[in-house]
């Protein structure tokens, strides 16, 4: 009994490690709509997880600049948007936003808009 137990075990745990959670589970979303660009955190992942963000959008017309940041825990295939910025008229001008994220037992990584290149 004792082997069939373990043996159970090594399978739930390779189970668990294969179908873990994606690379990027938080994204960063800029839609321009006219002279306005909304800037969006969005997570979502197939499997439940935590991870941590920072947003940081800046404007080169005014000189605004904006942080958000947290922890969220992901429900599996459950999107949810995380921070919503605004920005239009001349404020909008020059907009960028960089976005680092800790996700679920994976390397951390970030996103910049507009990207560079």
């Amino acid at each position: 009994m004792l082997d069939l137990t373990s043996a159970l075990i090594a399978v739930a745990v390779g189970a668990a490690s294969q179908g873990g959670a994606p690379a990027r589970p938080i994204t960063l979303d800029v839609q321009t709509e006219g002279d306005v660009h909304v800037v969006r955190v969005v997570a979502e992942s197939t499997v439940a997880c935590t991870a941590t963000y920072r947003l940081e959008v800046a404007s080169g017309g005014r000189g605004n600049r904006s942080v958000n940041r947290g922890t969220v825990t992901i429900e599996p295939s459950k999107p949810q948007t995380l921070a919503t910025v605004k920005l239009g008229g001349a404020s909008a001008a020059g907009t960028s936003a960089k976005l680092d994220v800790d996700p679920c037992g994976a390397a951390s990584y970030e996103q910049v808009w507009p990207a560079a290149g």
